[in-house]
């Protein structure tokens, strides 16, 4: 008796056939390189094209919303609601704005006499403010979620420049309501025009900056900056500073300018000197500065990075940024060039991987932590001196705030598209990102994604200085060739600007 054993091939018909008509068809394929001989060079052509449509596409600028007088100087996200925030300008106003709908939903006039030079907003949507004035003044919102629309009256401000999009919209659920509020129905509890402040603290010179402690809550501190050389930690229950940090050391007096609480180590403060060029930090539980760290020149901001503890990045005024780790300060982690103007504002995306930067040479740019150039360069004819920026709590959007009285609204990813994508579009995004990364070091690939056009002062300036740097370093091998061995030393580009370390 003869036995035959016959191979088969079984399929489901589930995997054969569309569950509806409107399916794509499914398609069969063997991954085997042996089968695909040619598969690199389509993935090549497949990455250059799509490198191509993203530099087509790019559009980073989504919209411009203006009411201010005067300048920009400072800016602060709400700690809960992704699309609120304010602004303070030069002439002591602040505006609370909606980034969905775009539109300004409250302003206080006059709320110092000169500049506001420190804003910040606690989980409760109240605002903190600082001026030129020598006074922090509190401000009760009546409406926590800020989700209300402008006033009615033209003369209260209306807010953009371009009529709001469904389809531009930071995040759709806290869409403003629809319906025009009268002035007395603002979102402050006494109204736009007779708005005073909930609580008042005088300090004793002028303050220059202002950092509210994680989480944001009325148990948590506030620390400000002034012209007498300290830091001094306030509390929302004392009239007097809690305490008042001075580096007493050497018997300098330094002008501080800025500082910011660590966002992780909420106990850590770090503040930027301007008379010694230094950048110092405190601890609140010793109640006494615990480091000190000297450079070339002067830092403007401090800016800590959210998901690593001890590393942050300062903005210098010879127009790079620094970032450091706290543990080992006689060495800079990385050296971030491009800007030809100083630094003046820093903040990090929230996953840390990323910075932007505003400078004073009218440009916003934004880094990557380990790399040392720029990944996208923003910049518009009308766009003055940037002095505060901020990423967006999605990391999605870069708000800019200049001197020529607007706020600026970017996308961080200059092609990502603002409309919703069908999960058949946004697995083609990811593919071709992962080819344009796989392929990111050919040269044609490389030279289409990182080309960018900037304005021709700002281009001429950059050639300028890169002679300046080649005939620094053409200077520096001509000594070095004509000495005597080991008398010179070529110093690492992350050492040049450290001067000294102190504790």
């Amino acid at each position: 008796r003869l036995v035959m054993k016959i191979k088969v091939l079984g399929r489901s018909e589930g995997e054969e056939h569309r569950e509806r008509p409107s399916d794509l068809a499914k398609v069969q394929r063997n991954p085997s390189p042996v089968l695909h001989p040619f598969e690199r060079p389509r993935e090549y052509t497949r990455a250059l094209n799509a490198t191509k449509l993203s530099r087509t596409f790019a559009k980073p600028f989504v919209a411009a919303m203006d009411g201010h007088k005067d300048g920009i100087y400072v800016m602060s996200k709400h700690p809960r609601k992704l699309n609120c925030i304010a602004s303070g300008a030069a002439d002591g106003e602040f505006k609370l704005w909606n980034l969905s709908s775009r539109v300004n939903v409250g302003s206080v006039e006059r709320a110092h006499r000169g500049f506001i030079r420190g804003l910040a907003i606690n989980a409760d949507g109240s605002i903190l403010t600082c001026g030129d004035d020598k006074m922090i003044k509190l401000w009760t919102v009546s409406s926590p979620t800020w989700d209300v629309t402008p006033f009615a009256d033209a003369n209260a401000s209306s807010s953009t420049s371009s009529s709001p999009s469904p389809s531009v919209s930071l995040i759709s659920q806290f869409q403003a309501p629809v319906g025009a509020l009268s002035r007395s129905e603002s979102v402050f509890a006494g109204g736009a025009s007779q708005s005073k402040p909930a609580q008042t603290w005088l300090g004793k010179s002028v303050f220059t900056s202002l950092s509210h402690q994680i989480p944001y809550t009325t148990a948590c501190y506030f620390a400000t900056t002034s012209a007498a050389a300290c830091v001094d930690v306030w509390s929302y229950d004392r009239s007097e500073p809690v305490s008042s940090m001075k580096w007493s050391a050497g018997g300098g007096e330094e002008s501080l300018t800025s500082c910011s609480f660590n966002p992780i180590e909420r106990d850590i403060v770090a503040a930027t000197s301007q008379s010694d060029r230094s950048i110092l930090f405190y601890d609140l539980r010793s109640s006494q500065p615990i480091r000190k760290l000297v450079l070339a020149m002067n830092s403007n901001v401090v800016a800590w990075n959210p998901m690593e503890a001890f590393n942050f990045t300062v903005g210098n005024e010879d127009h790079n940024c620094y970032t450091f780790d706290m543990r080992k300060l006689n060495i800079a982690l990385n050296v971030h060039v491009d800007h030809v103007g100083a630094v003046l504002d820093i903040d990090y995306s929230p996953t840390g991987r990323e910075f932007v930067s505003g400078s004073y040479d009218r440009t916003v740019r934004i880094f990557s932590v380990d790399k040392g150039r720029s990944r996208e360069v923003y910049h518009t004819k009308r766009m003055q001196r940037v002095f505060s920026v901020k990423y967006s709590a999605d990391s999605s959007f870069v708000i800019s705030g200049s001197d020529d009285a607007n706020i600026r609204l970017w996308k961080s990813d200059a092609s990502q598209p603002l409309n919703i994508l069908v999960p058949r579009q946004i697995q083609k995004r990811e593919y071709e990102q992962q080819l344009v990364h796989r392929y990111r070091n050919l040269p044609e690939i490389r030279r289409i994604e990182t080309k960018r056009h900037v304005p021709k002062v700002i281009h001429q300036t950059q050639q300028l200085k890169r002679v300046m740097k080649n005939s620094r370093r053409r200077k520096l091998l001509n000594v070095k060739a004509h000495s005597a061995p080991g008398t010179v030393k070529v110093e690492a580009e992350r050492r040049k600007s450290i001067i000294k370390e102190a504790t």
